[in-house]
């Protein structure tokens, strides 16, 4: 029986550290550590290792999930187009072993490692747009829709940081500043409805006054400042090809055929450049679009309707859970911060496919898997 201080159970720790850490800024990394959370977790769970129950209908509605995908992939009539999506979707895997051994890591160092993982990219994504030219911040690994997503769901873990005592204070505001700044350069429209939901939700816990303050002192700077004021502008402006939703209505409307006729078991994963009449890139105006651009529709048109029930029991879920955190006041920091993440993502995940991402996929894994974990207080947090 492997104890508590053995050796394994600290990698196994470090191994969800890193993972978390490494997942806003470079697949290779987060594969790797991944991989490493899959194999020594699998050789942890000896008979009689201590263990974390796991909540049997989240598990089994990740289980149907990848198996549904893998039906679809084997009945789509392109096979090889479905393999990109089962060499990302394997992740998901992640949560058994990270559920299951939620004692032998903290909830606190993972939320930490998020988000100094996220204010990382956020640097690089600055660095890149500031100094080499690039048109919309992102780091080396991952786009900028990818690093949006992560500081909107990051954001509100590092207000909730930042009212904490000690000596992280400052360095919790500073990286506030920073993945707002990235936030902003990453242009990402989405993002920043994500991120203003959810820092709204934490804001309303932990001091209405302050955040309807600080709200109004970063818009206000945004549309001062020549360069946000530019960006904005920009984003916001409707008289381009595709609209003001950048082609997504166009998409949403054209996706009412492939669903008009609709397989159980759906049109295969990476089926939308077989189904997409070569007309539709044009009127989008991007030749290189290669999804339904919104999580719901393309798992409906993919995978199926069982699919797509699957997916959001397992969504909705850890959301139930982590409010229960929040109101058992047992949990306070950690369940507030969770389900205003899982808010972000999720509403993010309307306007993008988050299940075509690696990355999206890790930091939903990691936060599924942290609204399952026995009660760990957090201390000095203060509510209004």
């Amino acid at each position: 029986m492997l104890i508590k201080s053995s050796w394994p159970i600290k990698a196994f720790a470090w191994s969800a550290y890193l993972l978390t850490f490494t997942a806003p800024l470079s697949i290779f990394a987060a594969q790797a550590f991944a991989a490493v959370v899959l194999v020594l977790g699998h050789l942890l769970l000896w008979p009689g290792a201590r263990r974390t129950s796991l909540h049997f209908g989240q598990a089994l509605l990740i289980l149907s999930f990848l198996t549904i995908l893998l039906v679809s992939s084997v009945l789509s009539p392109d096979f090889d187009a479905a393999v990109p999506q089962l060499k990302k979707s394997w992740v998901l895997f992640c949560f058994f072993p990270l559920t299951v051994l939620g004692w032998s890591y903290s909830a606190r160092k993972t939320i930490q490692s998020l988000v100094w993982g996220t204010a990382l990219a956020s640097a690089i994504g600055i660095a890149r747009f500031l100094f080499a030219g690039i048109e919309r911040a992102a780091p080396f690994s991952g786009g900028y829709t990818t690093l949006a997503l992560f500081e909107a769901a990051t954001l509100p873990f590092a207000m909730i940081m930042f009212t904490e005592k000690g000596r992280n204070k400052l360095l919790s505001g500073f990286a506030i500043l920073v993945i707002i700044s990235g936030l902003l350069l990453t242009q990402t429209r989405a993002g920043w409805l994500a991120a203003i939901v959810a820092a709204l939700l934490v804001g309303y816990y932990l001091s209405r006054k302050m955040t309807l303050i600080s709200l109004a002192a970063v818009l206000i700077l945004a549309a001062v400042l020549p360069l946000s004021r530019d960006i904005v502008k920009a984003r916001l402006a409707s008289d381009r090809q595709g609209g003001f939703t950048s082609g997504r209505l166009i998409l949403w409307s054209q996706a009412q055929e492939p669903i008009s006729n609709l397989p159980l078991f759906g049109h295969g994963p990476g089926s939308f450049k077989r189904l997409a009449p070569d007309s539709l890139y044009q009127k989008v105006g991007d030749p290189n679009v290669k999804s339904w651009h919104s999580t719901p529709l393309d798992i409906l048109i993919e995978t199926g309707p069982l699919a797509l029930a699957a997916i959001i029991g397992a969504m909705l879920i850890p959301l139930t859970f982590a409010w229960r955190a929040f109101q058992s006041q047992r949990r306070i920091a950690e369940g507030l911060g969770l389900f205003s993440a899982l808010v972000a993502l999720y509403l993010g995940a309307l306007t993008t496919n988050l299940f075509r991402d690696f990355l999206l996929l890790c930091l939903l894994v990691v936060l599924w898997s942290l609204a399952f974990r026995p009660p760990e207080q957090t201390k000095n947090l203060q509510l209004d």
